[in-house]
């Protein structure tokens, strides 16, 4: 339920969804990689409690996101309006320029290039 879509809940109904739903849950699942925190902990205790809903939203905090590309990027990917989150393809070109923005060392670019990172992910 922590990577789960809002519009994904049952309160909404069955309705037809796409990728968007995947892109969020992407989003929560790179923040929590980023941030080494568990997204939602409050809502949903990891092991005892029952869980709280969480309002359609409710994201996890950007402040632990040092990157305003980043936490641009996070922004994007869990848009309220399925409809204005960012495609797959959107979100690796970010991520390349992210990552050749932490490092302009050459060996770092090239682990960085465009093939690398689609075959390495």
């Amino acid at each position: 339920l922590r990577y789960m879509a809002p519009e994904m809940k049952a309160k909404h109904g069955l309705k037809p969804y796409n990728n968007s739903v995947d892109v969020f849950s992407f989003a929560v699942l790179f923040w929590e990689i980023i941030t080494g925190r568990i997204p939602f902990e409050k809502e949903m205790p990891p092991v005892f409690g029952t869980p709280k809903d969480i309002p359609d939203d409710v994201r996890p905090s950007l402040k632990h996101v040092e990157s305003q590309k980043l936490a641009a990027l996070l922004e994007a990917c869990w848009h309220i309006n399925p409809g204005e989150r960012w495609k797959f393809n959107k979100i690796i070109e970010e991520m390349l320029s992210v990552c050749s923005e932490l490092d302009t060392n050459k060996a770092v670019e090239k682990e960085c290039s465009k093939e690398n990172f689609i075959y390495t992910c």
